[in-house]
């Protein structure tokens, strides 16, 4: 096998699964494609998922791995793409891509069906005679549809933080219809899984609370965080009585085997008594019989 061969086909595993993940049938949007090759026989991502017993993960981007690394993150920083995914883009890949070299991954998304951004696919730096399959993000970036480079857009840190929505439902409803909703989302859980990070590291702050309980609220959880303090609440009740009863058992046990204890103690003490009784009575016989004591009594 050639050196261009061995570029075109990937060793992908999946929990203790191995794979070979055939680059050219590894099209846009990668999960239902029949790209991985498993025993001689081709499967798709997410049947390689469900064999590798990675299904409770539900994405098999996260399920399946690269060198040790899973296609999310290699995905997200640009180090990997779907066969030209610039050319052949379904619209369906919703594929997160860094907007700037050291960019967090999964901080921006771009469709290519939109004309955002998007990343040269690796199959493209391979064509061009590349060896290094750890292609440099930064080298890879390429102009959208739309001619703007992806490393020249604002970083969410530096974006306008006043953007604000007069119409929301008009608003998600573009969103769905641009198919960027799952990353929107996404998103949002990022945010929340952070701002849980940093409570969790750094302590609660008032910030962090107010946020908390605004989120809470918009998602109406409120009722529900009642009704599980009650549940909780009514549970604690429950195992407090129950150690109480147990408590006011092992008391009672405790009274009952120190009363067994006296009863005892007086027994042994009777059966002294009666022991030293019996000894004493055979004593008492013992002098009454012996020679001296009979001439004694003639004396007298």
């Amino acid at each position: 096998m050639s050196d261009d061969d061995d570029l075109k086909t990937l060793t992908v595993t999946c929990g203790s699964l191995t794979g070979t993940l055939i680059m050219e049938k590894f099209l846009c949007p990668g999960i239902h494609q029949f790209c991985i090759e498993i025993n001689g026989q081709l499967t798709t991502p997410k049947e390689f998922m469900v064999m590798g017993d990675k299904e409770k993960l539900k994405d098999w981007k996260s399920a399946v791995r690269l060198g040790g690394q899973p296609f999310r993150k290699l995905m997200d920083s640009g180090q990997l793409d779907f066969y030209q995914h610039v050319e052949s883009c379904t619209g369906r890949c919703a594929a997160k891509t860094s907007m700037r070299p050291g960019a967090d991954a999964g901080s921006e998304s771009a469709i290519c069906s939109m004309g955002l951004p998007t990343m040269v696919p690796l199959t493209h730096a391979y064509d061009q005679g590349s060896d290094d399959s750890s292609v440099d993000s930064s080298v890879i970036q390429a102009r959208g549809s739309n001619g703007v480079l992806a490393g020249s857009l604002p970083h969410p840190e530096n974006l306008d933080t006043d953007f604000d929505i007069e119409n929301p439902l008009l608003f998600w409803e573009g969103i769905i219809n641009v198919r960027l909703f799952e990353d929107f989302v996404s998103e949002m859980k990022q945010a929340l899984d952070k701002l849980q990070s940093d409570v969790t590291s750094n302590g609660l702050q008032e910030e962090d609370a107010q946020k908390l309980t605004n989120v809470a609220k918009e998602l109406k959880q409120m009722g529900k965080f009642y009704w599980l303090l009650s549940m909780q609440k009514g549970a604690a009740e429950v195992n407090e009585d129950t150690l109480r009863k147990e408590i006011e058992e092992l008391e009672k046990q405790k009274e009952d085997k120190r009363s067994r204890q006296e009863e005892l103690k007086r027994k042994r003490e009777s059966f002294h008594q009666l022991l030293d009784m019996g000894r004493y009575a055979k004593s008492a016989r013992s002098i009454s019989s012996s020679p001296g004591s009979s001439s004694l009594d003639e004396k007298r």
